[in-house]
């Protein structure tokens, strides 16, 4: 009784570290590290109580349902075995995969008690307001429309944050349909959101999340009302404002002043895989190779590039065609599953499949899923909760 007890302690504790990770993780990436560890103890403590004895029928079901995760770690990790680069590599597996991954088990575990789900959900969503408000006042204090990158002066890390945070609105205000109140505070809170992720100016983000909804939207019957009523709110939005329309309108066209130094950084990555084509150069190598394999001359301006701006050809060239199958695995089976357990009475079953929608759409031009700490780190906990088991 007393283990339990003290299990349950620990248990908020995690939700409310994780909470705080998501509300304020954009404005820092050393403050999502600190918040981390302290997950991971907390984490770890939950783990050693919950091992009443060892059991191999509870393992053999948990691999099972983790197969494609535990296949990509392992990959990744006979990757890192063999990399070009070992001390880049073992930087990358140890200090990135592994962490996000952690993340994603928080995620699986916190996700089956609605209650947490709850908290958690509202905690990420009034971050995003906070965070919202603070862009559209360095708007104000500017004086003029500017693509926004700050929060209160503080430079964010914004790519993907808003596909994270902008579905949920929607699922909150379906948990609390019967509230008017809650459900004008919600609106409200929804309506400065969108704003700044227009601000944003990011054309891969505003197609990405209308081709989610577009595609979520006809998978899931009940819900195809309120998702062509979202598409038709935010295309008459970005289209009816001039500055906005300038910018998606610049789409009709393919040309090099578009992708600026995408491409080469495109063909960099299969000319790596061309290479190494089983497992790759090793996690993290792209960077250190992707000058060896083409011209340099091919970037603008001399940047540096450390991302190849398409996380399937980045891992296609670390981890190789294995790398890349696994990677792909992970969303297959959670697609497979998902699908087949409609229709669902979980107000954010609909938010979740735009989301993970989203970001595997917005990632064929960008690198989010497994770049960096702060957008990562919050997608693959997001993502540990999107099972909804």
């Amino acid at each position: 009784m007393k283990r339990q007890v003290f299990k349950n302690i620990l248990e908020r504790l995690l939700v409310l570290d994780l909470s705080i990770l998501l509300a304020f993780g954009l404005y820092n990436k050393e403050f999502v590290k600190h918040t981390f560890i302290i997950a991971l103890i907390l984490f770890s403590f939950i783990g050693l109580l919950s091992l009443n004895r060892f059991c191999t029928a509870k393992l053999k079901e948990w691999i099972s349902k983790n197969i494609p995760v535990l296949t990509f770690i392992t990959i990744a990790l006979l990757s890192t075995l063999i990399s070009q680069n070992q001390e880049a590599s073992w930087e990358v597996f140890g200090q990135r995969y592994i962490p996000y991954f952690v993340l994603y088990f928080m995620g699986r575990y916190l996700g089956k008690k609605r209650k947490y789900l709850n908290f958690l959900i509202t905690a990420l969503a009034a971050g995003a307001v906070f965070v919202s408000i603070g862009s559209i006042w360095d708007i104000i204090k500017a004086g003029h429309f500017i693509r926004i990158f700050t929060s209160y002066k503080i430079k964010c890390l914004f790519p993907a944050y808003f596909l994270y945070t902008l579905p949920f609105f929607v699922g909150l205000i379906i948990e609390h349909k019967k509230n008017i109140w809650k459900i004008a505070v919600l609106s409200s809170g929804g309506l400065i959101v969108f704003v700044v992720f227009c601000f944003h100016y990011s054309r891969g983000d505003w197609i990405a999340l209308l081709t989610a909804l577009f595609i979520s939207s006809l998978l899931l019957k009940e819900f195809r009302k309120k998702g062509v009523v979202l598409i038709v709110v935010i295309m008459c939005f970005i289209l009816l404002v001039p500055v906005f329309r300038r910018r998606i309108i610049s789409y009709k066209t393919l040309s090099p002043s578009l992708w600026g130094d995408r491409v080469p950084m495109w063909e960099a990555s299969f000319k790596i895989f061309q290479r190494f084509p089983l497992l790759g150069s090793g996690p993290g190598t792209y960077k250190y190779l992707m000058y060896k394999v083409i011209d340099e001359k091919s970037y603008t301006e001399g940047k540096i590039h450390e991302h190849a701006h398409n996380t399937y050809l980045e891992i296609l060239a670390d981890m190789g065609i294995l790398g890349l199958l696994a990677f792909v695995g992970i969303f297959v089976q959670f697609f497979w599953h998902y699908l087949r357990r409609m229709p669902h009475n979980n107000p954010y079953y609909f938010p979740f499949l735009i989301i993970v929608s989203a970001v595997l759409i917005g990632d064929l031009v960008d690198s989010n899923m497994l770049v960096g700490v702060v957008n990562a780190s919050m997608f693959w906990f997001l993502f540990g909760l999107a099972h909804l088991e």
